[in-house]
């Protein structure tokens, strides 16, 4: 059962401020009787039946998550439930619906409908429809959210870019090159980095665009590339630029330091390790992975009682702040010393 028998007397309400104004309950209905059903059956380990019986009366405001359960009972869309012939007030309840998902953490199920409307919204020439679900979209995707189809996002930023609106769309698309980067599909991180860069963004998403551009490059291999864009975008930062408190040089150098390691340039990993371990600010994770490259980078260089004690103090660091992957990694890390 989703809850307790509060659902029998309607106390559930959608969390949105605003009240939504479709009633679904015949609609609802409809569905259920196509496919033969019962309201015993649809309610079945979800509700009691005589919730269904007043939710197909229009007599509650069923908690999201039940109306989206309810709706794969019966086969049928969230979207065709708030369906009216109204459509300023259709896609207001569709607006309102997706804040709830996202209230009830249901946030690719939000996304899904979102990428929906935004359809809707483009088809009907609603561009303040579009500004809004495009607010959304940001707020969502800021959160860290990866798990659903994010490929209609590129026709918004064209979209936008077309209504004059370059900086929405560079913003919306540095997050789809964070996205493709944390999914590991580096070539398309790439090129939505170069997009990027090609537009004349302000330096805070040149810079993210360009360190993400380099990082994914070096993940492909293409050491080369990697290497000119890091340098590309050190050449284009004033000094102190930060990121999130830290300087973007550090970041910088950090991946420089990989590319030449995995290039055996071990003199220039070890210099540029170095440089990001004297930038970044003492003691955060970034300095102490940075110290831990350094480690590695002595070893390589024939200096094994040096990079041990180096080594050993990053393992310290691992275990007091319980990040038992990257004790893990350095184990290995002192294991091939």
């Amino acid at each position: 059962m989703l809850s307790n028998n509060r659902h029998s007397r309607g106390e559930y309400l959608p969390q949105s401020k605003e009240k939504i104004h479709v009633k679904i309950g015949a609609k609802f209905r409809a569905a259920r009787l196509a496919l033969g059903l019962t309201q015993q059956e649809v309610s079945e380990n979800l509700c009691d039946r005589s919730y269904v019986s007043l939710f197909e009366r229009d007599k509650v405001s069923p908690p999201v998550e039940l109306v989206v359960e309810l709706a794969k009972r019966v086969k049928i869309s969230v979207s065709k439930l708030l369906e009216t012939a109204d459509e300023p007030v259709r896609n207001r309840s569709q607006l309102l619906f997706t804040d709830d998902l996202v209230g009830h953490g249901q946030v690719n199920v939000a996304l899904q409908q979102l990428e929906q409307l935004w359809w809707d919204a483009i088809s009907g020439h609603d561009t303040a429809l579009a500004y809004e679900i495009y607010h959304r979209v940001l707020r969502l995707i800021n959160t860290g959210m990866t798990q659903v189809d994010v490929s209609w996002l590129t026709s918004s930023i064209m979209w936008l870019l077309g209504q004059g609106k370059n900086e929405w769309a560079l913003h919306l698309g540095y997050q789809l090159q964070r996205i493709l980067f944390e999914r590991g599909q580096w070539q398309s991180a790439v090129s939505w980095g170069k997009t990027l860069m090609a537009l004349a963004p302000p330096l805070d998403i040149r810079v993210r665009a360009g360190i993400g551009t380099a990082s994914a490059l070096l993940r492909q291999g293409d050491f080369y590339q990697a290497e000119q864009q890091y340098i590309d975008v050190l050449e284009c930062i004033p000094a102190n630029f930060k990121i999130k408190t830290q300087p973007v040089a550090a970041f910088i150098h950090h991946g420089l330091s990989a590319v030449y390691g995995r290039t055996n340039a071990w003199q220039k990993a070890y210099t540029n390790a170095d440089l990001a371990v004297a930038t970044y600010h003492k003691p955060s994770a970034e300095y102490w992975l940075a110290m831990q490259n350094v480690g590695i980078i002595r070893g390589q260089l024939g200096h094994r009682r040096e990079a041990l004690v180096i080594l050993s103090k990053c393992e310290e660091y691992w275990i007091q702040a319980k990040d038992s992957s990257r004790v893990a990694d350095l184990k290995q890390d002192l294991e091939l010393l």
